[in-house]
């Protein structure tokens, strides 16, 4: 029998499926730069990153935030299509954006993100 690896941690002390070392550094690079107003193009880095290390889903789901922010709802769509969750939290986030996103409902996604922040009142949002 195996025992299995701890879960990595974010910047906010949240499970992030998959993610170790650089994975890791780059979601938490990207909480710096929305949480502290960085200039919109840093934002991009997960972008980078989501492309290098595509089994984080919480990376995709962040790129796909990047995108529909950017304008290119295309590119958001087609990212939080095509992740599989695996912890609970990439699943509410997908569901949040999926909301918006894929079905256009700024108003159930705005109250499937209050239900992220309720669940998780360290996350991001």
């Amino acid at each position: 029998l195996g025992v299995s690896a701890p879960a990595a941690m974010d910047s906010f002390g949240l499970e992030v499926s998959g993610a170790s070392g650089p994975s890791l550094q780059a979601a938490n690079d990207f909480y710096v730069s929305f949480l502290g107003y960085a200039q919109f193009s840093s934002w991009k880095l997960v972008v980078d990153a989501a492309t290098q290390h595509q089994d984080v889903p919480m990376l995709t789901l962040l790129a796909s935030c990047y995108f529909g922010l950017s304008g290119q709802a295309a590119l958001a769509k087609e990212a939080v299509e095509k992740v599989e969750c695996v912890a609970p939290r990439e699943a509410a986030y997908r569901t949040a954006l999926e909301a918006v996103m894929v079905h256009g409902d700024l108003r159930k996604s705005y109250d499937l993100w209050v239900e992220v922040v309720r669940a998780y009142p360290t996350d991001l949002f």
